[in-house]
């Protein structure tokens, strides 16, 4: 009885006093002119804003989008993509400038553009049009399916399901059968002339010597196998989803 006497005086306080009022909505195209400048357009209706009561980090919060936006190269009949560099570089794909090994980086960004176009297209970019070629290891089947969690859309979750299964299996290739682990070199690990690169090489090399069981890609391979196996659940694909599953849960005890 005394709960239920605590709990009716709190409801008439709340009563009297009124609930608190909401926070004024924000001036959207007031913070998009003064973030942007003449390129605001472009922001109003994509980005998701935003406010806190530190000025540096909404500066950064901006800065990134800034950022984000000035990486997408229009491909014409392939859509836009999201490029690592601003200026070309020898060993991006070409002629189109990708590189895989920050896709899964740019498709974590892009799934909170209320516009779907430019990440939709950048992964159809990379499985349908060839992207991914594994010129490096990557965590892109790990984001398409976080993306998944932000929009929900099942359709475009499991559309290139095939390929991303083709795609892990042909990591076969550097997967240690007897250990059960994943080893690359560091170039091909986008960690090159890191300590534990030049350790691996016997510090002779730390940009191609030196194959080892790196944390990095076996962590990518557990997230991507754990992914596999939520969106082939989502297929309503049961041995796929069970197979992923466990090597998701055999890498994850071995990392």
């Amino acid at each position: 009885m005394r709960a239920i006497r605590m709990l009716l005086l709190a409801g008439a306080a709340l009563t009297a006093t009124g609930a608190a009022s909401p926070p004024p909505a924000m001036d959207t195209a007031a913070i998009a002119a003064q973030r942007f400048g003449n390129d605001a357009p472009w922001y109003r209706e994509r980005i998701p804003f935003f406010e806190s009561a530190d000025p540096s980090l909404d500066a950064v919060y901006y800065y990134r989008w800034q950022i984000f936006r000035g990486h997408q190269r229009d491909l014409g009949a392939e859509g836009y993509i999201t490029t690592e560099f601003f200026d070309d570089v020898d060993w991006q794909r070409h002629p189109y400038a990708s590189l895989n090994d920050a896709s899964g980086f740019h498709i974590a960004e892009g799934r909170w553009l209320n516009d779907r176009r430019f990440t939709d297209d950048y992964i159809n970019f990379m499985y349908r049009s060839g992207g991914n070629d594994r010129h490096f290891t990557d965590h892109m089947a790990d984001s398409v399916w976080g993306r998944y969690l932000v929009d929900g859309d099942r359709a475009d979750a499991i559309e290139h399901l095939p390929v991303m299964n083709q795609t892990y299996r042909l990591w076969d290739d550097h997967f240690d059968f007897d250990k059960g682990l994943y080893f690359v070199e560091p170039l091909l690990d986008a960690t090159e002339y890191t300590v534990s690169s030049i350790d691996a090489s016997g510090g002779k090399d730390g940009f191609r010597g030196g194959d080892a069981f790196r944390p990095s890609v076996n962590s990518y391979m557990f997230a991507n196998a754990r992914a596999l196996s939520k969106m082939a659940t989502l297929a309503g694909d049961k041995a796929m989803a069970a197979d992923y599953a466990a090597r998701a849960d055999a890498l994850q005890s071995r990392v």
